[in-house]
């Protein structure tokens, strides 16, 4: 699992949001994985560290309307400590390029 996408609620905007990312990913050739468990955000970003996924994206109202994502690096991939924005899409094929090109460190 390269990318595991957590979702603020099950509400269908939100779940819709989730699987779209998903889907892009898959597009990509990355392994991704939708969490619309109904346990807090908190336990859900926990155990994505726990299982040392490389990105975490938190799905919420604002990705819903806009797209722009906010991915959570695993620390020992990340270069910079402040997290970056971008759209859903724009971040996907970053992290293809990376796989692809078998980078240790995240240029996210």
């Amino acid at each position: 699992e390269q990318i595991r996408i957590i979702t603020v609620n099950q509400e269908n905007p939100t779940v819709n949001r989730a699987n779209e990312i998903l889907e892009a990913a898959r597009m990509l050739d990355l392994r991704a994985h939708v969490d619309n468990n109904k346990e807090s955000v908190s336990k859900k970003i926990r155990l994505a560290a726990k299982a040392k996924v490389p990105y975490t994206i938190v799905v919420g109202e604002r990705e819903v309307a806009d797209g722009i994502v906010s991915p959570r690096l695993r620390s020992d991939i990340s270069v910079i400590e402040a997290q970056s924005e971008l759209h859903f899409e724009q971040f996907v094929k970053t992290v293809s390029n990376e796989s692809r090109s078998r980078v240790s460190k995240s240029s996210l």
